[in-house]
């Protein structure tokens, strides 16, 4: 029996496409693969408490949505202690994190969070701090 070319360019099209597609099927609804944080030398440290389950995954966002840290939770109940970047302004070309004064986004598996006590804001390079989700 013989198979037709266009048979077998529509089975490979459908196998790429099922393989290329699967691993973001995977992943549980209303969560966003996101690229790594980019480290810089620049970072306050946070940790903090919360209802969070083992696995559940706590990132943090400077305004333009540039990733600035994620843990993912090993303890029940608590996160941290995390690097939460900035940016690095001799490098024009990428922004690795948030700057001086930028207020930041926490969302934990990719749902948005308010921490107690309001929005956390990047400052104080160095520093460590409880924020409490």
């Amino acid at each position: 029996m013989k198979m037709s070319t266009g048979k077998i360019n529509r089975s490979v099209i459908f196998l790429a496409a099922t393989f290329l597609l699967l691993p973001a099927a995977s992943l549980p609804s209303g969560v966003e693969e996101q690229a790594e944080p980019l480290p810089s030398y620049r970072y306050i440290m946070v940790y903090g408490s919360g209802d969070l389950a083992v696995g559940d995954v706590v990132e943090f966002f400077a305004p333009e949505e540039t990733l600035c840290g994620r843990f993912v939770v090993d303890e029940e109940g608590g996160y941290g202690l995390m690097a939460v970047y900035a940016d690095d302004p001799q490098s024009v070309a990428v922004q690795e994190g948030a700057r001086e004064g930028d207020y930041l986004t926490i969302r934990v598996n990719g749902r948005e969070v308010y921490p107690v006590g309001g929005p956390p804001v990047w400052e104080n390079e160095g520093e460590t701090r409880r924020i409490d989700l």
